[in-house]
């Protein structure tokens, strides 16, 4: 029931009921495209390429309020997302004021279910994933063997890898008034560690350590 409308540089995804526009180079610059989509009053847009000059002072500007943006990123963490965010603005105030929320991933392999091999996790491990001393907690990492008559061969679920498929590992940061406040002063550290004690997010290798503890994948 929502418009939405994305401008991308390529396609990863159609996605019916969705409006995508592919940036065309030749006719203007993305952030001129991207004001024309603004203009039409869309729900909701998806940006592929905030970076480029201009595109995030289109985002912020007043008349861009009506609508919910979706900003792609790359980086390697929400700290490096606010920086790079704040940079491409140019304005920390007129940054920091439309910020509702932060989310970045990584992709991790996914332990082979069949050959994992289960080991005692390291004094400096169970320190990382918090486990009490002397707690017996069992981890598991990746073999790509399996016993056939007494004799390691490669696992045939995973074709002697370890490992069979992926999934993310997310850092989900809301942004309210006291973070974007700090935000707006160019203080990152600040406006993220108050963000974090307030909405009491893990972190993105919180999440990841998650995962090793249920055995999903290992700390490598």
């Amino acid at each position: 029931t929502s418009n939405i409308k994305t401008l991308e540089r390529r396609f990863e995804r159609v996605v019916e009921g969705v409006e995508h526009a592919d940036f065309d180079a030749a006719k203007s610059d993305y952030a001129t495209q991207l004001q024309s989509i603004i203009r039409r009053g869309p729900d909701v847009v998806f940006v592929a390429d905030a970076a480029d000059p201009g595109c995030a002072k289109v985002i912020c500007a007043p008349n861009s309020r009506g609508s919910l943006f979706y900003v792609g990123m790359p980086s390697d963490s929400v700290p490096d997302i606010l920086a790079a965010w704040l940079k491409a603005a140019g304005d920390p105030t007129a940054a920091s004021e439309p910020l509702r929320l932060v989310v970045t991933q990584r992709i991790v392999r996914k332990l082979c279910m069949t050959c994992r091999a289960p080991y005692a996790p390291s004094p400096a491990e169970q320190k990382m994933l918090a486990i009490p001393a002397g707690k017996q907690v069992q981890l598991y990492k990746q073999s790509g063997k399996v016993l056939v008559k007494e004799q390691p061969v490669d696992c045939p679920t995973c074709k002697g890898t370890g490992f069979i498929g992926s999934f993310a590992v997310v850092e989900v940061l809301p942004f309210d008034d006291a973070s974007r406040a700090l935000l707006a002063t160019g203080d990152i550290k600040g406006a993220y560690m108050q963000a974090r004690r307030t909405f009491k997010c893990p972190s993105l290798q919180d999440s990841a350590l998650i995962k090793v503890r249920a055995g999903e994948t290992s700390f490598d």
